[in-house]
């Protein structure tokens, strides 16, 4: 298993590389990261502790075209740039929130970027926020090199129960990056608090058993606090190989 967690700073890479971890997933709205000075530093980091790189674009403003084709291009060639080859995007395509003249300015949108990927070798992911399964499906077959990220903690969310099983059995071949964070359920945006493994409300062995099921060998991020990961990474290890958890 490949894990790693999120950097917003190059301070934040400097731990991940020295915790053992196998990547950092780059947050791009860091200024940091944009200098080339901030991208040289980024690749020499990932040389020394043997790290990679996957992406997130910044927290855009889905329902703001202008912004979207204009920032999300950027991260894209930021990504290149520092050899991350997964960008992970907020789409929000949940018509409970969206109009669906929305949601058809989104797949355009996204067709348009996912062209400047590809050019970039760049794969875009999109991940669930409130959505249920069915709600990708107009995305993911407008835009076939399209991915999923899966996050654990937001699927709990907006819903009677977590919905990554059924994320999995619908679109399991196109996960290409899984999150992992806890939460206690909630139907609005201050409920996805981002708790470590064990301390909130999601059951994990289901959700392990399921990805293992389809053959998932992509990146887990854990997207919580830093005093969080080890415990958690311990957990979901344990919980991926069938076998009780004791936390020491």
């Amino acid at each position: 298993m490949k894990f790693g967690t999120q950097a917003h700073s190059i301070d934040d890479v400097r731990a991940i590389g020295g915790r053992g971890l196998h990547f950092a997933e780059l947050w791009l709205d860091s200024p940091e990261f944009m200098p080339p000075d901030g991208q040289r530093a980024l690749i020499d980091l990932a040389a020394k502790h043997g790290l990679f790189f996957t992406a997130h674009a910044p927290q855009e403003d889905w329902n703001d075209p202008k912004e979207l084709e204009q920032t999300i291009p950027e991260a894209i060639a930021l990504a290149a740039a520092v050899g991350a080859r997964m960008l992970t995007l907020h789409v929000w395509l949940d018509p409970r929130f969206c109009p669906s003249d929305f949601i058809e300015h989104k797949l355009e949108i996204l067709g348009r970027l996912d062209t400047i990927a590809a050019a970039n070798e760049v794969q875009l992911l999109i991940e669930n926020c409130s959505e249920e399964p069915e709600h990708f499906r107009g995305a993911l077959e407008a835009v076939p090199r399209l991915g999923i990220t899966l996050d654990t903690g937001h699927a709990e969310l907006y819903a009677p129960q977590n919905k990554c099983i059924s994320f999995v059995e619908t679109w399991g071949p196109r996960i290409e990056n899984v999150h992992l964070n806890d939460n206690r359920g909630g139907d609005s945006a201050a409920d996805d608090i981002h708790l470590g493994l064990g301390d909130g409300v999601i059951e994990f062995g289901p959700i392990a058993s399921r990805l293992r099921e389809i053959g998932y060998d992509g990146p887990f991020v854990l997207e919580m606090a830093p005093e969080d990961v080890e415990k958690s990474k311990a957990m979901w290890t344990a919980v991926w190989e069938n076998r009780p958890f004791t936390d020491h």
